[in-house]
């Protein structure tokens, strides 16, 4: 099947914004080819939708990134930089894999456009990048459950006593309540996961009990970081204003 999402080829000498509607436009004729001639066309419904998803998603990231340039905020000259072209990428890499999900895809957009700006980091900094592919590599339960616990960071429901330790129990129910996830079975998954990812503490115990809630809510540095960085992006929305 005909790869429509661009390669890092095709990247190498063109500015941002031509990327992106260059890659939405050719999703859009493979969609519409299909339209008009369902027989031929050698791909599934899954497929059709994934490239509608991503096309919403890139009008998105396409608009956001228009306002920022009209204000200023993204320079000219960073649109032809190394680091926006392999920061771009790395998104439309994860819009190609699978049904693009709404919760990764906007920590993914975040850091994009934060990184743009070069407020928060330089061209050379390794972080933007790092980021992006850790949430890429990241189901979107755990992306929830992350950033839950940088919430939960930055308000503690427990006292400052409990840091060293507390009870797993008094954790789940606190992270569900946040989440939304509902069931401890899927907070134990999704902890699973960030604990690999070393986004989050292990347990403070062998046999699994206790959790030692720390500064960062279980949050490993690298964790805090990146919600941190992501966390710039609601500056730029607070500047549109």
């Amino acid at each position: 099947m005909k790869k429509t999402l661009v390669t890092i080829k095709e990247i190498s000498n063109l500015e941002v914004p031509e990327v992106i509607k260059a890659t939405a436009k050719a999703s859009l004729e493979v969609v519409t080819a299909i339209y008009n001639n369902p027989k031929s066309a050698l791909i599934s419904l899954s497929n059709v939708a994934q490239r509608l998803i991503a096309n919403e998603h890139l009008a998105s990231v396409t608009n956001e990134w228009e306002k920022l340039k009209e204000q200023g905020r993204i320079k000219k000259t960073y649109e032809s930089s190394l680091q926006a072209r392999y920061t771009l990428l790395e998104l439309l890499k994860f819009l190609e894999e699978g049904i693009p999900d709404k919760d990764r895809f906007e920590v993914m957009k975040r850091i994009l456009l934060v990184t743009a700006t070069e407020e928060y980091s330089t061209q050379e900094d390794l972080r933007p990048l790092e980021f992006m592919k850790i949430v890429s590599s990241l189901s979107s339960g755990a992306v929830l459950l992350l950033l839950a616990s940088y919430r939960l960071a930055k308000n503690p429901p427990m006292s400052d006593s409990m840091r060293d330790h507390a009870d797993e129990n008094e954790w789940v129910r606190i992270v569900i309540k946040e989440t939304n996830l509902v069931y401890s079975e899927l907070i134990k998954k999704y902890e699973e996961v960030l604990i690999n990812a070393h986004l989050m503490t292990g347990r403070a115990y062998g046999d699994g009990s206790g959790v030692k809630i720390g500064n960062y809510f279980r949050l490993t540095q690298l964790g805090y970081d990146l919600c941190e960085y992501t966390d710039h992006y609601k500056e730029l929305i607070l500047d549109k204003g």
